[in-house]
């Protein structure tokens, strides 16, 4: 799409025909604005072209991302704080440093293969002319300047920026067993676990030098240290959102955007449930104020999955149930009871015994 956005820029009329379902699925000819108002009104973000303008649009796609992943895949202890600090420096780079007017991003979940996949890329500049600009840098080719900006503290200008982005996502992708391609000008800069490659002779766009295309993986079933990364202890901001007064992490039922009415709302909670344990809350409150019922599905998959899974005393110390009306407890029991009586791992319920 940042291909296509260069030569339209420069008045060329193109014209896609013939375009696959998948490709129109995936908004390839019309990118979608990353508006508040698009935000709100696609639920599900991932696996769709989406253009950003400025730092405000690109800091709500990133928290539309992450809010949707949380939900969707249940990721190793820190994956999803690595993926939200590298979301918002890749994406805030086009808008620091391409010179471009816009940049397009996609991720796209891949939960039978463990991994997620990232694709920012813009029709700006390029990372050699950035680099350039600044006094200095003076990178003699294009992927000279690629293994420049993925070091630490190399930036073009050192009293606005740090030079962590590229950098730490090295890092990252080192830790969590996962890739790069990175592409600018006519370089290439492959990074795989700790083996970097590259040439010199992949045009990001064209012949004109200019264009970045930055493609990463990372696995969900590896764990990854962003203090250690970075070589700080950055907090984490999801976290310190759900502490009360008293220092628990508390989730309001009634507050969830997916309802309690349906099994795959209640298979959402679960997994940002178990995301949230996993990023390191010592336990979670389930609080149900408000909440008058909740149906029979969402009570086995919530609760009487995770009990069963959990085992019962791993359970009673990690998840709290507060304030549940005599109705609301009464099915959450029954959802457990039927669990335990049956004596079936959560992963194996038949249809048949699906509470409705």
């Amino acid at each position: 799409m940042a291909a296509i956005e260069h030569y339209r820029s420069a008045g060329v009329r193109i014209e896609l025909q013939n375009v696959p379902e998948i490709a129109e699925r995936m908004r390839l000819r019309n990118p979608i604005e990353a508006t508040p108002e698009n935000l709100r009104e696609i639920a599900e973000p991932t696996s769709k072209v989406w253009a950003y303008f400025d730092h405000v649009q690109a800091n709500a796609l990133t928290t539309a991302y992450i809010d949707c992943v949380r939900r969707k895949v249940e990721c190793e202890a820190g994956v999803l704080e690595a993926l939200e600090w590298c979301l918002y420096e890749v994406l805030d780079n086009v808008v620091q440093h391409s010179d471009g007017a816009v940049g397009f991003s996609m991720l796209q979940l891949h939960p039978a293969n463990k991994r997620l996949a990232v694709c920012v890329a813009d029709a700006g500049r390029g990372i050699r002319a950035s680099l350039a600009s600044s006094v200095t840098y003076r990178p003699k080719t294009a992927y000279d300047a690629l293994t420049l900006a993925i070091q630490e503290g190399v930036t073009r200008n050192t009293e606005t920026n740090q030079g962590n982005g590229l950098f730490g996502l090295t890092q990252i992708i080192d830790q969590n067993d996962g890739s790069l391609i990175l592409r600018s000008g006519k370089g290439e800069l492959r990074l795989t676990g700790a083996s970097v490659t590259g040439n010199n002779d992949q045009w990001a766009i064209n012949a004109t030098g200019g264009g970045t295309i930055v493609d990463f993986q990372l696995s969900i079933d590896r764990p990854v240290s962003l203090s250690k990364a970075l070589n700080y202890d950055p907090p984490n901001m999801f976290l310190e959102s759900l502490e009360s007064d008293s220092g628990e992490h508390v989730l309001n039922i009634r507050d969830q955007a997916g309802g309690a009415g349906s099994r795959e709302a209640a298979r959402e909670l679960k997994t940002l449930i178990m995301n949230i344990l996993s990023d390191g809350a010592p336990h979670i409150v389930l609080d149900f104020e408000g909440q008058a019922v909740v149906s029979s599905s969402f009570a086995d998959e919530v609760i009487g999955k995770m009990f069963v899974d959990m085992g019962m005393s791993t359970f009673a110390s990690k998840v709290k149930l507060v304030n549940m009306n005599p109705t609301v407890a009464s099915l959450v029991d029954r959802a457990v009871a039927r669990r335990m009586q049956d004596g079936l791992p959560s992963k194996v319920m038949t249809a048949a015994d699906d509470p409705v």
